[in-house]
């Protein structure tokens, strides 16, 4: 069940990080558009002081999928154990891990409140 469940995972992986992209593309550009001090103050905090992590965040969310896909094409083109498709799969859990860290640390740090 495993063995045959890998492989649509990888894709499923892959779709969620793209689709993970294009959404905070898409907030981005949203934020620019916006009139709303707010949005243009969490703009200008997203790329004047964290840009570094929010590449980093990008950077390490497309190296997990991208390393969890290829180990799982690795297994099936080599047919290895399943055991041995361990250690890379928890360095890619771990990379997507710490890009959703990350996330959450820009989501809060560019939160901009207005009023009392």
């Amino acid at each position: 069940m495993i063995q045959r469940g890998l492989g649509w995972f990888a894709a499923a992986a892959g779709l969620v990080a793209s689709l993970v992209i294009i959404e905070n593309i898409y907030q981005m550009y949203w934020l620019s558009q916006s009139s709303q001090p707010s949005a243009q103050m969490s703009l200008t905090l997203l790329l004047q002081l964290y840009p570094v992590l929010f590449g980093m965040r990008l950077m390490v969310l497309t190296l997990g999928t991208a390393g969890l896909t290829v180990a799982v094409f690795w297994y099936y083109r080599k047919k290895k154990r399943t055991s041995e498709l361990l250690v890379p799969a928890y360095v890619a859990l771990l990379f997507v891990l710490v890009g959703e860290i990350v996330g959450r640390f820009l989501f809060y740090a560019t939160h901009v409140r207005l009023g009392i």
